[in-house]
């Protein structure tokens, strides 16, 4: 008895299907509520994020909020406090005026060698649980806002136990 053989698709079939799909993609890239592509002014933020004039560690986060068009930004503080703020997987952030707050993170683990080479390493670090004061962990209490401008934006932050 014979089987059947599958038909596949023919090319033109596919042509559309590719078409379709491209379509909806660069729909949803180009939409103003993805804000990947979006049409609006943006600038690039980065920065230093310090406590008592040493970096935090990194794990530390930096959040930018602008509750006006309900955005919002995350930089990651890496090695030396440095971070880089992302909106939607991109590093370009609609300009405007944004609250800021920093959380702690939990810092890298490290192994008992990494710790003990890390006490006699002259660089200092603060461990960022203790290194965020209560303040600056939440918006309405950081005191702290930003203005986002066409182009590079430079945030740098030495936090102080003061009140």
């Amino acid at each position: 008895m014979p089987t059947a053989i599958p038909r596949l698709r023919s090319p033109r079939s596919w042509n559309k299907s590719c078409a379709l799909l491209f379509f909806c993609v660069a729909s949803c890239l180009t939409n103003q509520g993805c804000g990947l592509m979006s049409s609006e002014p943006a600038g690039k933020v980065h920065g230093v994020i310090k406590f008592k004039g040493e970096p935090v560690l990194p794990g530390t986060a930096v959040m930018f909020v602008m509750s006006s068009k309900g955005l919002g930004a995350l930089g990651d503080v890496e090695e030396d406090g440095k971070f880089v703020l992302k909106m939607a997987g991109t590093d370009q952030i609609p300009v405007g005026t944004y609250t800021v707050s920093i959380r702690p993170g939990t810092g890298p683990e490290m192994t008992p060698e990494e710790q003990i080479n890390a006490g006699l390493n002259k660089k200092k670090t603060v461990d960022p649980g203790d290194g965020v004061p209560q303040k600056y962990r939440v918006p309405e209490t950081s005191g702290l806002t930003f203005e986002v401008k066409v182009g590079e934006n430079q945030f740098d932050l030495d936090m102080t136990d003061e009140k």
